[in-house]
């Protein structure tokens, strides 16, 4: 309660006719220099109309229990901040389930109810699910250890990899969105480009671009 707060109440208390008894909390500062918070509990002794006869108080040090409720405030905040980090991570991990799973589902429908697929063609679409399906392992396995988020610590592995093999595990997820829209997806990059990334994590940035610029299209 800062001075102002406490010289009001303070005014309340001795103007009123009727109230006995007040308590203000406040923070001073003592011989060693150090802030200590005080509560002082003020009684009043008043006559029959109401006037102050005698006034007495106790002040009590409580600095201990407001370092408490400080540190469980504290408590409570990151509490709230790390739930809805988990909020957000399980937001994003469900939003990258959709578009393998979407390609799963797709290509066993076409293989289910497509009788002219030849051999070649039948291989490949289950070469494409097969694809979904790891991405889809990487992200549940991403999901069941978002704990590490708890700590700040995301599991960083990378490793020199050609970036190619990336972008087709990608455009194979989302090939079956692509061929519900009878949209044809190219990747240009040459096949000796490496860089050193950690595949998963890369692999879930290209699953969330390019859904985006298919549903544009």
């Amino acid at each position: 309660m800062n001075f102002p707060a406490i010289k009001k109440r303070l005014n309340t208390l001795l103007k009123s006719k009727i109230q006995l008894s007040g308590e203000f909390e406040f923070r001073i500062i003592n011989k060693h220099g150090n802030i200590v918070w005080v509560r002082n509990k003020l009684n009043l002794i008043r006559d029959r109309e109401g006037k102050i006869q005698k006034i007495y108080g106790l002040v009590s040090d409580i600095s201990l229990r407001k370092k408490a409720e400080e540190e469980l405030t504290k408590s409570t905040n990151n509490l709230i901040k790390l739930n809805d980090t988990k909020d957000r991570f399980i937001s994003i991990i469900s939003h990258d389930l959709r578009t393998p799973f979407t390609s799963i589902l797709g290509f066993t429908d076409l293989l289910l109810s497509d009788s002219d697929l030849n051999e070649q063609e039948r291989m490949q679409y289950v070469e494409f699910i097969r694809e979904s399906s790891k991405i889809n392992a990487v992200l549940v396995n991403s999901l069941l250890d978002w704990t590490r988020l708890q700590t700040g610590r995301i599991r960083f592995e990378p490793e020199r990899i050609e970036i190619h093999t990336i972008i087709e595990n990608s455009l194979n997820a989302l090939s079956g969105v692509a061929f519900q829209k009878s949209i044809e997806i190219v990747s240009k990059v040459k096949d000796d480009v490496f860089v050193y990334v950690d595949k998963d994590l890369l692999l879930q940035v290209f699953n969330n671009l390019l859904p985006m610029q298919l549903s544009y299209a």
